[in-house]
């Protein structure tokens, strides 16, 4: 008897262990990624806009929990610097300055929208009370209060600073004051309170506190364009435009999950986490030239230390040492120049270098992707490079890239190919789809694409967008055994 029992015991545990085992895998936390987001608005508001975001990426990436984390303009860099997060979300300014002490990449660029048209480029509001004073010209600023939001923003300084210098304004010397107030809300607060004569924010942020009901729009004086061509932008605007804000990666993110995350932004649905952050969804990453211009132009970091060497500024700098020490001082201000003109050429290399590596980018590490939007209504369908490098089709070609790409299609792959589409143009909201295409040496490649139907709303008509890339060739196989023993 009391063997009877000894033996249902281990039969018991051994049950037990099993369990405990088998429930192992679901039991494991997913691990966590930190995404950094400029709180240009405070914490709560980018928590309230951004966080829907890193829930999609969440539902989308098996194994990884997304979550945002608000973070001020001095805390950015330290974040990257720390490895505390795996991916960030800031103005280009930053963007360039981090690619260049941390090593950052871009793998998307944020598209904005109003009244039904979507554009990836923003720029600067100079803007006062119209109670007190309108603004019709930038030497109007002279003198005044200034408000804006920090040295590192984009949109709340930097541009506004290059307007202030083309038209011979010195901040130093020229205004009465600067004050920095860390977000837009309290740049327009501050303006609307009398504590500042102008106020200076990115554009659209003005708009976004009217429709909030925080402020009378009507309130509000901006400073033209500086030309005409600018006019036709649907916010507010006083400068130039320049690229929108990029989502990039940290150096030491793997690289497969950069490339999914990439896909997953590009190929996110204007509804949900798009309409949460008010934008209308990312598109392929932006060249940032303008930027590292305008920076450059303007001295600001990682430009600030490029500064020129002049000859006569080191020998008044250094008169009396000049007049006790001639020769050393001549062979020093030799060597000077000529480890200038070595540092010049080097950044210039390392320049092209970049430029020619971004471009790489988007077909290695987050772009072994080729991306494309299909327009029902204009009957446009639009390829990256990428697409034409991967179906080999000539871009410059007469027909049509539709027919182009079909034709490669294999003959037993294509009416599968037509039923997917169909089925999607008809009812479906996303599409997963692998087949086989024939290259022009007689070659097979295998081909999965994945697309999503933004649908037609009041303000956008409906179109689909979606990447494409190779992937090996025993995974049809593999999908085709799959689909023949479903019941």
């Amino acid at each position: 008897m009391a063997k009877t029992i000894f033996c249902r015991y281990l039969i018991i545990m051994a049950w037990s262990v099993a369990g405990v085992a088998l429930s192992l895998p679901s039991a494991i936390a997913e691990e966590l990624v930190r995404i950094g987001v400029i709180a240009k608005r405070g914490y709560e508001i980018t928590l309230m806009r951004w966080q829907p975001m890193a829930d999609y990426l969440t539902g989308q990436i098996p194994g990884y929990e997304f979550e945002v984390l608000p973070l001020t303009f001095d805390q950015v860099p330290q974040a990257v610097a720390a490895g505390n997060v795996q991916f960030v979300l800031v103005n280009a300014s930053m963007y360039v300055q981090l690619e260049r002490d941390y090593g950052i990449t871009r793998i998307a660029t944020l598209k904005n929208q109003k009244s039904g048209k979507v554009f990836s480029t923003f720029g600067s509001v100079i803007f006062s009370d119209n109670r007190k004073f309108q603004l019709h010209k930038a030497k109007q600023l002279r003198n005044k209060r200034i408000a804006a939001v920090d040295k590192a923003s984009l949109g709340g300084w930097h541009m506004a600073l290059k307007v202030m210098l083309d038209n011979g304004i010195d901040p130093d010397h020229d205004l009465q004051s600067v004050q920095f107030k860390g977000t837009h809300d309290r740049v327009v607060q501050a303006v609307l309170a009398g504590e500042a004569d102008v106020g200076i924010v990115r554009t659209d942020h003005l708009e976004k506190m009217a429709n909030e009901g925080k402020i009378d729009i009507s309130l509000i004086s901006a400073l033209p364009p500086p030309n005409d061509s600018l006019t036709g932008f649907p916010f507010l605007l006083s400068t130039e435009l320049y690229p929108e804000w990029p989502f990039s990666r940290v150096a030491f993110t793997p690289d497969e999950l950069a490339e999914k995350v990439a896909a997953a932004l590009i190929t996110m649905p204007q509804n949900g986490a798009a309409a949460a952050a008010n934008i209308a969804g990312w598109t392929v990453p932006y060249h940032y030239k303008p930027v590292r211009m305008l920076l450059q132009q303007l001295k600001l970091p990682p430009y600030d230390k490029a500064k020129q060497v002049d000859l006569k500024q080191v020998t008044e700098q250094y008169a009396i040492t000049i007049i006790t020490a001639a020769c050393t001082l001549l062979l020093l201000a030799g060597l000077l120049v000529r480890q200038h003109l070595l540092t010049e050429k080097l950044r210039q290399n390392e320049q092209n270098l970049k430029r020619f590596s971004h471009r790489l980018s988007l077909a290695t590490k987050a772009g072994k992707l080729g991306v494309w939007e299909w327009h029902k209504n204009q009957k446009e369908l639009i390829w990256d490079q990428q697409m034409y490098q991967l179906f080999e089709v000539s871009a410059d070609s007469d027909t049509p890239i539709e027919n182009q790409w079909l034709a490669k299609v294999h003959p037993d792959d294509y009416q599968m190919v037509l039923d997917h589409l169909t089925e999607l143009r008809l009812a479906g909201d996303q599409l997963h789809c692998q087949f086989r295409i024939i290259l022009a040496n007689g070659s097979l490649r295998t081909i999965r694409s994945a697309c999503v139907i933004a649908p037609a709303t009041e303000r956008f008509d409906s179109y689909m967008v979606g990447v494409s890339w190779e992937v090996a060739s025993n995974s049809l196989a593999e999908m085709n055994e799959s689909r023949a023993g479903r019941p």
